[in-house]
């Protein structure tokens, strides 16, 4: 196999989009991709595809591979496993492998077969070159190294299956909405976006909030209770009426709307999809405190500078690495002194 030249690479990574497109206008496969994963929704599928369409572009790449000096040896063997609690989720480490110039073993989530697959099939039609550098990860391949992203649980045993390979092994995370009480309607309906968008199943959804002092809750909690029904699923609707009545039932602090279930503590935590922790916080000494004990479990931030804006925790750039760690140099830094131990 050769090597493909960095221009041979951009050219078929952009042809990528191409492919995206053509899938995203087929109506029929993203109602059997929903078949196949009841928690997504045609209006999810389009929106986390024009996420990725926002950086396969040449700018973007180009700028990502100037980071790099030219790898030492030939192609490596990635293997990427991906996840499925959003659409396309583990796209960008599979994109982020090639462009890189190395092979990725990809082994899809069984929740989200139906697009990748499609995606793959219609982005080798159009660039055939990319082939033999996008392969299944079989049980019985030899990888380099592997990536894999989910919960903890899962976590623990994709360490011990692969304990005897260099790996990164992506636990759950959570985001932060920071608030300063001064929110526009506007700031408060891209904050229900951060919360609520892909069913707040995403490290990137905000399930934290940081809140001054006597904050008055009920603006956001009319924009929550009015965020538009079709850009929820239905079985997300299922899962809040009953959260909803389990809430009224069992005495605890918390604040329940239709959407979500806002509990109130002392820390920012990991809390299932449909729930907010509160956090109060009065200083900004206070504030730097909490961000310290939780920075392993931190993903990103939503509000006022330097934090990201509210409505766009769901658009990561194609440099917005996954728990802030550099995928690229990581397995190169890993690759590299492997092979040096080896000499």
């Amino acid at each position: 196999m050769g090597n493909l030249a960095t221009n041979q690479i951009i050219h078929s990574c952009i042809h990528a989009g191409q492919a995206l497109r053509a899938i995203l206008s087929d109506s029929k496969l993203l109602n059997l991709a929903c078949v196949e994963n009841p928690w997504y929704t045609p209006f999810y599928l389009k929106k986390a595809g024009e996420g990725l369409m926002n950086w396969i572009n040449e700018k973007s790449i180009q700028s990502l591979l100037n980071r790099y000096p030219p790898q030492k040896d030939g192609p490596k063997k990635i293997a990427v496993i991906m996840a499925a609690n959003l659409p396309f989720v583990g796209f960008q480490d599979l994109f982020h492998v090639f462009l890189s110039g190395n092979i990725c073993l990809y082994r899809f989530s069984t929740r989200d077969t139906v697009m990748m697959n499609a995606l793959l099939q219609g982005w080798i039609k159009i660039a055939p070159e990319i082939q033999e550098y996008l392969l299944p990860f079989e049980k019985n391949a030899k990888a380099d190294f592997v990536v894999a992203t989910g919960g903890d649980n899962t976590a623990r045993y994709t360490d011990f299956q692969f304990q005897n390979l260099p790996r990164l092994i992506r636990k759950n995370r959570f985001s932060i909405g920071k608030i300063t009480g001064n929110e526009t309607e506007n700031d408060l309906q891209n904050l229900a976006s951060d919360i609520l968008l892909f069913n707040g199943m995403g490290c990137r959804n905000v399930s934290n909030l940081i809140v001054p002092p006597h904050y008055d809750y009920l603006p956001l909690l009319n924009v929550l209770d009015n965020y538009p029904d079709e850009k929820l699923s239905e079985l997300w609707k299922e899962r809040m009426r009953w959260e909803c009545a389990i809430a009224e039932i069992i005495p605890a602090k918390s604040v329940i709307s239709k959407n979500a279930i806002l509990n109130f503590s002392d820390e920012l935590k990991t809390v299932s999809p449909g729930y907010l922790n509160v956090v109060e916080c009065n200083s900004g000494g206070r504030m730097l405190e909490l961000f310290q004990q939780s920075i392993e479990k931190i993903q990103c931030i939503v509000g006022e500078k330097p934090s990201i804006p509210f409505g766009t925790s769901q658009e990561p750039a194609l440099d917005d690495f996954a728990d802030g760690v550099d995928l690229i140099a990581e397995f190169r830094r890993v690759l590299d002194k492997k092979n040096e131990n080896c000499i």
